[in-house]
């Protein structure tokens, strides 16, 4: 599908912000935490007083979510094919335009189905009534029909652009805003976990922080750090658009929102940012590179709030700070922790030499992965009361982190 929308390239950045920011829209349950102490960009998050769940959980093969993802997709086909029967059938522009305008209500009606699905199915999670398993298969569930409904309002775009028939401006503003109605429900982490409970990657654990407004995940990939973060209730369903109200262009009044909410990313880019809109939605997405990685995040023009954001953050370049040391009798070990929700890069050492080494790396039972031949690996956060240990043939090291 293709976004009809302009994109506005950014002038001037911020001066320097040494305070923490907090958007200020209309909806208190949206923090956007600034770590300007060790300079690093602004995240998404859920506050503190209002988790339910943190906690590192394992993403493994799931049958059932193959077939409930299977189910979706097929489904989607086969309302791709009624829409164009019924296109192809319509005797006259009116019945057409009036088609198209029956199809994109089923499915703006199922978009907001899906989004309330997605948050009960998180609350549900809260309260312990569905394991991580289950809630993985039904985001995935969720994610699959995101991608049906997508690849419907492709098939209207081909098959009205076959027929050489003229969409109506308005018909054809409504039908680029779709998107906007699912862009938090198949994000790039969220596919992920879809490709790995259909076994088409391997299993691997993610860090999942929620709450009953939102849910943030988290995952180390390499050397590379890829988080998604949705806050619903920083999103409205209804109201006035305020982007633009005085009279200037949304994407201008967008720029100004990006700026004070992405201080250090704005101060920090590498190229300049792409700022558009889908179609007549009150949704802006804002993506820019900055010195630390990639920032995608999507602004809701009624609450003038971040609801949904996906980073890709390179570790290497992360300031750390070192939070933990232990020396044994053949290794040393070093755990350095960024300003990114506590992520973990531990080091091993020779203890006579101080040349890195390689060795397995464990969290209690768990093997979370091998240090590189720069003796380094990067894994998710642990608790205070669990014990990082690196060993090999050779001996080993352990240490806590508190």
């Amino acid at each position: 599908m293709q976004r009809r929308a302009a994109a506005l390239i950014a002038l001037s950045v911020l001066g320097s912000v040494s305070v923490i920011a907090v958007a200020t829209g209309t909806t208190p349950a949206m923090a956007l935490i600034v770590e300007s102490q060790n300079g690093t960009v602004s995240q998404l998050d859920i506050p503190a007083e209002n988790v339910s769940a943190d906690e590192r959980v394992l993403v493994n093969a799931d049958l059932s979510s193959a077939l409930a993802t299977d189910r979706e997709r097929l489904r989607a086909t086969v309302d791709s094919g009624a829409f164009g029967r019924a296109f192809e059938a319509s005797p006259n522009r009116t019945s057409r335009i009036e088609t198209i305008q029956r199809t994109l209500d089923a499915i703006v009606s199922e978009s907001k189905q899906l989004r309330e699905q997605r948050n009960e199915a998180v609350r549900a999670y809260n309260r312990g009534e569905y394991s991580s398993e289950e809630l993985f298969r039904e985001l995935a569930r969720i994610s699959a029909s995101a991608g049906g409904i997508r690849d419907r309002v492709t098939t209207i775009e081909t098959t009205v652009e076959r027929s050489e028939f003229s969409m109506p401006p308005d018909v054809a503003a409504r039908l680029s805003s779709v998107e906007a109605e699912v862009v938090s429900l198949d994000g790039p982490l969220t596919q992920r976990l879809v490709r790995t409970t259909r076994a088409e990657r391997p299993a691997g654990r993610l860090s999942l922080r929620s709450s009953e407004d939102g849910i943030v995940m988290g995952a180390v990939d390499g050397e590379t750090y890829l988080r998604e973060a949705t806050v619903w209730t920083a999103r409205a369903e209804t109201g006035e658009n305020v982007f633009g109200s005085d009279g200037t262009s949304p994407l201008v009044s967008v720029h100004e929102r990006a700026q004070s909410v992405y201080p250090w990313a704005f101060e920090n880019l590498v190229s300049n940012p792409s700022i558009s809109g889908f179609g007549d939605s009150p949704v802006y997405p804002v993506s820019l590179n900055h010195a630390h990685g990639e920032l995608e995040t999507y602004f809701d023009g009624r609450t003038t709030d971040v609801f949904f954001e996906v980073q890709r953050l390179s570790l290497s370049s992360l300031p750390t700070t070192t939070v933990a040391t232990e020396r044994a009798e053949f290794f040393s070990i070093e755990v350095n922790e960024t300003t990114s929700r506590g992520l973990l890069s531990v080091s091993v050492f020779d203890a006579d030499s101080g040349d890195p080494v390689s060795a397995t790396v464990s969290v209690g039972n768990e093997t979370v992965g091998t240090t590189g031949s720069d003796g380094r690996l990067w894994m998710l956060p642990v608790s205070d009361s669990e014990t990082i240990t690196a060993h090999n043939g050779e001996g080993s090291v352990s240490v806590t982190v508190s």
